[in-house]
């Protein structure tokens, strides 16, 4: 990880994301319970979890990599995945739940778009499961994915991401859990979301 670190071009082709950036997103996790243990340190493991998703490597190619065991590689992402859940249910958030003002920018566009205050949109994320639970992650084009629902504001920054349902969902279905769920940022009377017509069409 040093090596990384100290070589911006190896750091961006091995991490996705400079050095700079990785040690800011390192002292942010560091506030949701991200801690060097006796046998990883934080940046390790954060490391490693970052590796791991960047390349979409399997546990064993992981431990080839940074030379750890198998159940130091598998406690370690797992780990951190979860601290990077509770992060995110930080960030993934609308600026204003109220939206008290409109942007700006659709002026010149109303009012047609008046009270429009983002867009909703749906998408299957490629993933790869056991054999045993493959059949449920087949979307409609063959493919094995997760569904997932996003929602950003009018500055195209997400406030909402609903993950982890299995590819063969029907989009419907994914909305309207999405919709059950206490952080789905509802719009206030008076203001919508844009969203794509084939994933509302349902």
């Amino acid at each position: 990880m040093q090596l990384n670190l100290q070589d911006r071009a190896r750091c961006k082709e091995n991490l996705r994301m400079t050095p700079d950036a990785f040690l800011n997103l390192h002292h942010c996790l560091g506030k949701y319970g991200l801690k060097s243990t006796k046998e990883c340190s934080s940046i390790e493991a954060l490391g490693l979890y970052i590796w791991t998703c960047a390349h979409g490597s399997a546990v064993r190619e992981c431990r080839d990599r940074f030379e750890r065991s198998l159940d130091t590689i598998s406690r370690k992402t797992s780990k951190v995945a979860e601290i990077m859940f509770r992060w995110a249910q930080t960030i993934l958030v609308p600026a204003d739940r109220q939206y008290t003002q409109v942007s700006s920018e659709l002026a010149e566009y109303a009012p047609w778009f008046d009270g429009c205050i983002g867009a909703i949109d749906g998408t299957h994320i490629p993933v790869e499961v056991n054999q045993e639970a493959k059949v449920d992650f087949i979307n409609r084009k063959g493919e094995v994915s997760i569904n997932v629902c996003a929602i950003v504001d009018m500055h195209g920054r997400f406030t909402y991401v609903g993950a982890g349902k299995a590819g063969a969902c029907h989009d419907m279905a994914v909305l309207q859990d999405c919709q059950a769920d206490q952080r789905f940022p509802h719009p206030p009377p008076g203001r919508y979301y844009l969203a794509d017509s084939g994933y509302m069409e349902q």
